[in-house]
């Protein structure tokens, strides 16, 4: 895929508690994984933690374009995980970045 226009890309910083961790990332994971089965403009989605109890989350995603964020935005998949991670969610920080490069493969980790 040709990008004409910088796509865009997010890191979201997000604090929850251990106890509602697993639900917290199993809603994650099927969020990412059905957007980037079912979108093709979801170009990359990841997520990590920093500490030990995995209160400190990060979810880093990049689309094509305004025209599929909207796309991902309005998903039942993503209005299914925001209904519980406003539930789980104690802190939120979002960066918009300016990329520079994007290459990405085909392997999950």
């Amino acid at each position: 895929m040709k990008l004409i226009n910088a796509p865009i890309m997010r890191i979201f910083h997000l604090n929850i508690n251990a106890p509602n961790r697993t639900a917290f990332v199993n809603e994650g994971k099927h969020n990412m994984m059905t957007s980037i089965k079912n979108e093709p403009g979801t170009l990359f989605m990841l997520a990590g933690h920093d500490d030990k109890l995995g209160e400190s989350n990060y979810v880093i995603e990049c689309y094509q374009d305004e025209e599929h964020y909207q796309i991902h935005a309005n998903s039942p998949q993503f209005k299914h995980y925001g209904q519980v991670a406003k539930k789980i969610i104690t802190g939120t920080e979002m960066i918009n970045l300016k990329p520079e490069l994007v290459k990405t493969s085909t392997t999950i980790f």
